[in-house]
């Protein structure tokens, strides 16, 4: 995927749209009683549900197996399994990794972690690897993944992980890396950055959840955000001492968590800055977005984590009628990223006709306009001929404005197409909202139109006439014209009836 810069690149996600999967978490902990607070090292209370407002398509999955074959922390368990051979590494008696094997892993794997720290002119060498934060979180995602396991006191590879592909392999570390956290596998010494660790961890799913929306990218500076006041109300209670640290804490802590994302191939952040926090250094800024890989892997989080994911299961093969539903889950700019995915590997003039079929076809007047949408999403060259098929047909009346609109055919060649047909349609699709209707019918300019209208309609030949006429007879606000359709009404009734 390529790198993007800057806010004018994809579709921002404002602290207002990434609220929406934070409040609930947060209105749901300050109704919690003193007690009830006292259990949040927990984890989060369950949020309510939020349905995202945008419709999930699948990435290929040749994109997915590339973006996770090219995943950095793959590439480091590979290299972890090297070095522990077939039969594995001795463990301390704790359960450490040994201090030469840890220096050893240290360089290969680059974790950033350091055996030596100097102080003045003191230097302190480490006694154990039970501390050493970039190390364990590699191999604790790996033992969680199922990569490597603890066997005799033993740390050794698990076999059948080499016959994974590159997406199951991908797939397992980032389940891993959402079941343990980000932070919480890097086995924090202190009881305060292990609660932090327990609340950011815990929001891990709500923050890639926005990112599914077509080119939608975030900047880390938007979560950080949103992830402060959570910090405040779930440690500083407890935590008075470091209540003026609690930013520092909640950047510190989501720029990890977004590393060991990125290093696992879920997502891609650019333009980054370094800072530190202590003698910690970090990355921190930039903007982040999913990969295949990411958009392949975080649906299956959201139901737990409380989010609605409206998809359409592989819409690259899904029939027309798929397509034109599908648009209706959408907003009107999400809408044109939906018709590329469908069926991309066909010519435009295939895809068009399909559209064109199920509206020939369509008995619900509300598809039909449906269908007519979707084709404004279409090229007009290559919507005219497929048009031009639907002036034999119901939709005659539709195919005829379409083509008029656009200057593609004249009032002699089909202006008497053009009937009080296209006009019963659009009020049928509305028959769910009777207000809705009424005003749509009364917009006629002259009141003698709305009565001519009438006298149209009663002689339009669908199933939903009738329906259209009883509403309008029992809705609209007018005295006369209410009764004027209900006689339409009654007209329409005894002449389809002599017509069967």
């Amino acid at each position: 995927m390529g790198e993007r810069s800057g806010r004018e690149h994809g579709t921002q996600l404002s602290p207002e749209e990434l609220q929406e999967v934070l409040t609930s978490t947060l209105d749901a902990f300050n109704a919690m009683s003193p007690e009830e607070r006292s259990t949040f090292l927990e984890g989060f209370t369950e949020p309510d549900v939020v349905q995202l407002p945008f419709v999930y398509i699948p990435p290929p999955p040749s994109d997915v197996e590339a973006s996770a074959a090219a995943a950095p922390l793959l590439e480091k368990i590979e290299a972890l399994l090297e070095y522990l051979g077939e039969s594995g590494k001795s463990l301390t008696d704790r359960g450490n990794i040994k201090l030469a094997d840890g220096k050893a892993l240290i360089e290969l794997l680059d974790t950033g972690d350091e055996m030596e720290k100097q102080f003045d002119d003191k230097t302190y060498r480490r006694k154990t690897t039970e501390r050493l934060p970039g190390l364990n979180s590699i191999v604790n995602i790996a033992k969680e993944a199922g990569a490597v396991r603890v066997h005799k006191r033993r740390l050794a590879p698990v076999q059948k992980w080499a016959q994974r592909s590159a997406t199951e392999r991908a797939a397992a570390l980032y389940a891993a890396i959402i079941d343990v956290g980000a932070l919480g596998a890097r086995d924090n010494q202190y009881e305060i950055m292990q609660a932090v660790a327990d609340v950011l961890d815990d929001g891990t799913v709500h923050w890639l959840a926005g990112l599914l929306a077509p080119d939608a990218e975030v900047h880390v500076e938007d979560i950080v955000e949103q992830a402060e006041p959570i910090l405040q109300e779930q440690i500083a209670p407890y935590w008075p001492q470091w209540s003026d640290m609690i930013d520092s804490l909640a950047r510190h802590g989501i720029c990890h968590i977004f590393e060991t994302l990125e290093a696992a191939g879920v997502v891609e952040w650019t333009h980054r800055t370094e800072a530190v926090l202590g003698s910690d250094p970090y990355l921190t800024g930039g903007t982040i977005r999913l990969t295949s890989l990411g958009r392949h892997v975080v649906p299956d989080d959201l139901a737990e984590a409380g989010s609605v994911l409206r998809r359409v299961d592989d819409l690259a093969e899904a029939p027309s009628s798929a397509l034109i539903e599908a648009l209706d889950w959408v907003p009107d700019d999400q809408r044109r990223w939906l018709v590329d995915a469908w069926q991309p590997h066909i010519a435009i003039t295939e895809r068009v006709q399909q559209i064109v079929d199920v509206i020939a076809s369509a008995d619900d007047p509300a598809l039909r306009l449906k269908g007519f949408a979707a084709l404004e999403l279409f090229d007009t060259q290559a919507v005219d001929p497929a048009m031009r098929r639907l002036l034999d047909g119901p939709a005659a009346g539709h195919a005829a404005l379409y083509l008029l609109s656009r200057g593609l055919a004249d009032e002699t060649e089909v202006g008497e197409l053009v009937d009080i047909g296209v006009f019963v349609d659009i009020l049928a699709a509305n028959l769910d909202d009777p207000e809705e209707l009424c005003e749509m019918f009364a917009s006629a300019p002259h009141s003698a139109d709305q009565f001519a209208a009438l006298e149209q309609m009663w002689r339009y030949p669908a199933a939903e006439t009738q329906s259209v006429l009883d509403a309008l007879g029992q809705h609209l606000p007018d005295p006369k014209l209410a009764k004027a359709a209900r006689k339409a009404a009654v007209k329409h009734r005894s002449w389809m009836a002599n017509r069967n």
